[in-house]
């Protein structure tokens, strides 16, 4: 349901507000997205599945034991990661994919295919 024209007005009212009184505050709400947890975590997850692979190796010639434990480290990330992947979702990955820095990339790539189909013509 969209809303109103009265309460866009106060909404624009209270952002304005908000950036005049706490820009920093502003700022933060502003970059914050709801996927950032989940990003977090499966950052948390790769290198804590890397830290179980290279303790995996690094312990096999002193104790498959211990290089078991690696293991179990590297498939509990492992495991952790796909959770993450799944409560980020499809809705999250496009949501990363839109930030201000893939812009600047985008625009440069259909600058080149604009280009490209000037240049080969009708």
């Amino acid at each position: 349901m969209p809303l109103s024209d009265d309460e866009q007005r106060i909404l624009s009212e209270i952002e304005a507000n908000l950036y005049e009184t706490d820009p920093d505050l502003a700022e933060e709400v502003r970059d914050t997205t709801v996927f950032r947890h989940g990003f977090r975590n499966m950052r948390r997850a790769a290198l804590g599945f890397l830290g179980g692979v290279l303790l995996m190796i690094f312990l096999l010639s002193t104790s498959w034991w211990l290089s078991f434990i690696g293991f179990l480290i590297m498939l509990g990330c492992a495991l952790w990661f796909e959770r993450a992947a799944r409560r980020v979702g499809k809705a999250g990955f496009q949501a990363i994919s839109r930030k201000p820095w893939k812009e600047g990339v985008g625009s440069a790539s259909q600058r080149m295919r604009d280009r490209f189909n000037r240049e080969r013509g009708p």
